[in-house]
């Protein structure tokens, strides 16, 4: 198994809350399409497989590219990479984008996946987080996507934003449900440096909920998803049976993967690798037959860190036989750290697993880092 990320760092605007690496302006597209073309080329031996399982195209806004860039990007990668026809390849869309136009063209390409930014359906929840489409437009989205037969879908939800009422939580929700989406993320809104909500809250101009606000709303999430056909198998992920997302859940369980692009990260199994988060810096040296990589060493404490961040997100847990086979020699010391633990109420323990209750997801960033080794 073997995933490949590309990043397309373009976005026809900037939402206020985002902090991933884009640029508004597509004047340097064409030459960035060249230059994320030859960086697969020139790392299509990373993986040591050339046979892939997923394929995801993420962002910024991927949904910026025409039929030509399509066109040639996956001309491309099948010169050097081989997928079987039951490859879950993903491209992350706004709904402004989707028209039924652009719909038709992509049910013709390889991708067989899409993973639409909806955040939101109130019209003034979706200007205050700056984003290009209105909620006509993410219903109308949605509707034309499954009319052309995309049966692999998640959209993404934001809880936690101001002025949004519980009660308005659960409508969204059940109006996902009535429509018969397959698939959604629901994230906390974050409130990330260097971003235009952070310089706003900094300058007075806006206010988020407070904490116990948004656990609230994770908790009503939880307790809507139990009369649902939805299950939760990660913390923030949540599908139908069948309709897991396959590319993510690689990255969760440590399956090696590609990154091309500005900013992407890639995992050989050993090291990470990621390029610089600047288009221009990242152009200039792949066009100069450089790849400008950093590395970081993973070394076996970084390796089970990660093991336990990511399983524990997992709503199966960390699971004991497989953490002995990998880390046999410290399966013990984490067992006796979670015994230990002061907050009992945030795990859940058997023969089997570890997992974090529903208290426990409330904190899980701590929780992992409260049994990290080191």
């Amino acid at each position: 198994m073997s995933g490949l990320y590309i990043h397309i760092p373009f976005c026809r605007q900037a939402c206020h809350y985002c902090n991933f690496h884009f640029s508004t302006s597509l004047k340097s597209k064409d030459r960035m399409m060249n230059a994320i073309e030859s960086e697969i080329q020139s790392r299509k031996d990373y993986l040591n497989t050339s046979n892939l399982t997923s394929i995801y195209l993420g962002g910024g806004t991927p949904s910026v590219l025409n039929k030509s860039d399509l066109s040639q990007l996956f001309e491309t990668i099948s010169r050097f990479f081989t997928w079987p026809e039951t490859a879950e390849i993903t491209l992350e869309a706004n709904p402004d984008d989707l028209t039924p136009e652009y719909l038709r063209m992509l049910r013709a390409s390889p991708v067989n996946r899409l993973s639409i930014g909806i955040q939101a359906r109130d019209e003034h929840q979706l200007q205050w987080m700056n984003r290009s489409h209105t909620s006509e437009q993410g219903k109308r989205a949605i509707e034309s996507a499954l009319k052309q037969g995309f049966e692999r879908m998640t959209i993404d939800w934001m809880y936690g934003l101001p002025g949004l009422s519980d009660a308005e939580w659960v409508a969204s929700l059940d109006w996902m449900q009535n429509l018969g989406i397959p698939h959604f993320s629901a994230y906390a809104l974050t409130v990330e440096e260097h971003t235009a909500l952070a310089h706003q809250i900094k300058k007075g101009r806006t206010e988020v909920p407070e904490d116990y606000a948004v656990i609230r709303q994770f908790d009503l999430l939880l307790d809507w998803i139990k009369d649902s056909p939805y299950e939760q198998y990660e913390i923030s992920n949540f599908a139908r049976p069948g309709q897991e997302a396959v590319h993510n859940a690689q990255y969760w369980t440590g399956v090696p993967y590609l990154g091309v692009g500005p900013s992407a990260h890639s995992y050989d199994g050993k090291n990470r690798h990621w390029n610089p988060p600047h288009n221009i810096v990242y152009m200039k040296a792949i066009e100069s037959g450089e790849i400008p990589l950093e590395t970081e060493p993973f070394r076996m404490q970084d390796r089970v860190n990660e093991r336990i961040m990511t399983e524990l997100r997992l709503r199966s847990g960390l699971k004991w036989k497989s953490f002995k086979e990998d880390y046999p020699d410290h399966v013990e010391l984490l067992k006796e750290k979670v015994r230990s633990h002061p907050r009992k109420s945030w795990w859940t323990t058997d023969a089997e697993s570890v997992r974090l209750t529903r208290e426990g997801m409330h904190y899980a960033d701590q929780a992992a880092a409260d049994l990290f080794l080191g």
